[in-house]
């Protein structure tokens, strides 16, 4: 579970009706439950609806990157991934899954209902896929693994080599 989808959705209005929305996703689901997406930029591949007060549909921006969340990690620290993965929220992309499924031509049951077992997600009969019980098991599983554990203190200037030492001679990782 180090590889994770990160679904950037983008919209910028006219009468500033702007959206900005970050979603980590199992890289497992992709090809599954939804067509397999690629890293780079989908233009208006999000239906965002009668958005910002219009009568007509709205769709944004999708731009999707792969990370290693164990190299994130290491590269830019425990606080950077902690942000990014505190930072995800499910909302408009369940709209994308859906759109995306419709599309998927090879969509097997089975394979659908494997992949939501392994997130502990009870499945009905048809094997509909429930995005927001996937993303909420795998999120909970994510801030478990990488931000409940973490804390942030402060210390003085005049404390700070000895609180250094103490934290490395206890073996606490450290970080900037």
């Amino acid at each position: 579970m180090t590889k994770v989808l990160v679904l950037e959705i983008d919209y910028w209005g006219y009468y500033g009706g702007n959206l900005e929305e970050l979603t980590l996703y199992p890289i497992e689901a992709s090809g599954i439950i939804f067509e397999k997406l690629k890293d780079g930029f989908y233009d208006s591949a999000v239906s965002l609806g009668e958005f910002e007060g219009k009568h007509s549909e709205c769709y944004a921006d999708l731009t999707v990157t792969t990370i290693d969340l164990e190299e994130c990690k290491k590269e830019k620290g425990i606080k950077t991934l902690s942000d990014l993965i505190n930072k995800s929220e499910f909302g408009y992309i369940e709209g994308f899954f859906e759109n995306r499924l419709e599309d998927l031509k090879d969509y097997s049951v089975d394979k659908s209902i494997e992949l939501q077992k392994m997130f502990d997600i009870e499945t009905n009969e048809y094997g509909d896929p429930n995005f927001y019980g996937i993303y909420k098991k795998f999120i909970t599983d994510l801030k478990k693994k990488y931000t409940e554990n973490f804390k942030n203190i402060t210390v003085t200037n005049n404390d700070y080599e000895s609180a250094v030492k103490l934290l490395e001679d206890n073996n606490i990782e450290l970080f900037n």
